[in-house]
């Protein structure tokens, strides 16, 4: 397994501009991405909703909390931890989040997190979207080990991601399958754009800030960390959703 140290502030996200343009056409480039995001709150009122009348979540690699915002269609008076490396991305999920329902921001690298004490042992539900494939395999591991043990029992992670496919030949129909979706959404909405974002699935494969893997190592961390009823809930290509129960 790779164990170089992953460095936030050498990758693009600290980048105010790209970030800015991540957040704004995210929906186009994204496959699925409204479909994924019922999905995590279908899950979310499956598992969580009628055991507690004010969850805590922690919505990992936040964003713009859309995740959290799509949680919040599903029961309004959850406390969200809201944890990003990018001060810009807190930001915009302040602005997008009611405070009422924001419990703590908080500006760490996965890291740094993973080794830190910030967070108590009760938290009923956590949620990343495409931030956990910078990580290299040791860190990931790492990762699930140390979300496993902030979870109540009973309690839900899901991850939302870009994984490696098993064989080269796989990983180039994935990148295929990506690039057309793009290309049908932009025709099928008529956008008015300079440059079309089918360029994104060669930029994400040439990007070394990237660095997925594979979905069955993955599944197997969350296992070896302690979850049960670990699965994979939606594949399209190389964009997944697993998770599993504490």
């Amino acid at each position: 397994m790779d164990n170089s140290i992953t460095n936030f502030s050498n990758s693009h996200w600290a980048d105010n501009d790209f970030v800015n343009g991540y957040l704004s056409d995210g929906d186009i480039f994204i496959p699925q991405r409204k479909q994924v995001l019922q999905l995590i709150s279908l899950i979310f009122s499956f598992y969580i909703k009628d055991k507690y009348n004010i969850p805590t979540i922690i919505d990992l690699g936040c964003g713009a909390g859309v995740v959290t915002k799509a949680l919040l269609e599903v029961n309004n008076n959850l406390q969200s931890i809201l944890i990003d490396a990018s001060e810009h991305m807190l930001d915009s999920a302040r602005n997008n989040i009611p405070a009422k329902n924001i419990r703590d921001t908080i500006n760490i690298t996965f890291q740094d997190f993973y080794k830190s004490s910030l967070i108590e042992d009760n938290v009923d539900f956590i949620a990343s979207s495409l931030a956990i494939h910078h990580l290299n395999d040791i860190e990931k591991d790492h990762l699930y080990k140390y979300v496993h043990s902030k979870l109540k029992p009973g309690g839900m992670f899901v991850n939302f991601d870009p994984v490696l496919a098993s064989s080269p030949e796989l990983e180039e129909l994935n990148l295929v399958i990506w690039k057309e979706w793009i290309l049908n959404l932009e025709s099928k909405l008529n956008l008015n754009i300079e440059k079309s974002f089918d360029y994104m699935p060669a930029h994400y494969k040439s990007n070394t800030d990237n660095n997925p893997g594979t979905l069955d190592s993955q599944l197997e961390m969350l296992k070896n960390a302690g979850f049960s009823d670990v699965t994979v809930y939606y594949k399209y290509g190389l964009f997944c959703l697993f998770g599993g129960k504490k």
